[in-house]
């Protein structure tokens, strides 16, 4: 089961981390092409850009922003690959500073604990510090502006739907 399990978390961290570079990309190409001024009508209804090459790449742009803004689904993963990489990160810096590891059966092991008495697994951080900290603020603060936003697109597409309009 926890094979399973694992195999899961692997493909959502993967998943997540493709939604966060697919955003990342989207926001990059829409930032170029507009510090340049290329593209002198770039909405979505029209684009118009001085050659092919910059078309396509505005085109790319606001393929990611429509497909985040009215999906949301793209914005998610990419949420969600920002947490991953802020724990992958987190794991990175606590293994090379030598820290708490992990022993060929899975268990955790601190090496300057003793063999005899209870023991006991001390941390430099107290958990959950990111998700009460200034961090957690701004996750639950993104978090909420995103339920609320995706709610008020569902009752607008509902209301659409029920008047035909």
């Amino acid at each position: 089961m926890k094979n399973i399990q694992s195999g899961l978390l692997w493909l959502l961290r993967l998943a997540c981390y493709g939604g966060l570079l697919f955003v990342v990309t989207g926001i990059a190409s829409l930032v170029f092409v507009s510090t340049l001024g290329v593209c002198p009508e770039l909405n979505e209804g029209n684009i118009r850009c001085d050659t092919q090459f910059y078309k396509e790449i505005a085109d790319y742009a606001m393929v990611v922003l429509l497909l985040t803004v009215f999906t949301g689904i793209p914005g998610l993963l990419a949420i969600g690959g920002v947490v991953f990489a802020f724990f992958d990160v987190r794991a990175l810096r606590r293994r090379s500073k030598g820290g708490t590891g992990k022993s060929a059966n899975g268990e955790a092991s601190n090496s300057n604990l003793s063999g005899s008495g209870p023991t006991s697994v001390e941390s430099d951080q107290p958990p959950l510090t990111w998700w009460t900290g200034p961090l957690g603020f701004v996750v639950k603060a993104i978090l909420v502006v995103m339920a609320i936003t995706f709610g008020l697109g569902v009752i607008t597409g509902i209301y659409q739907a029920i008047t035909g309009s």
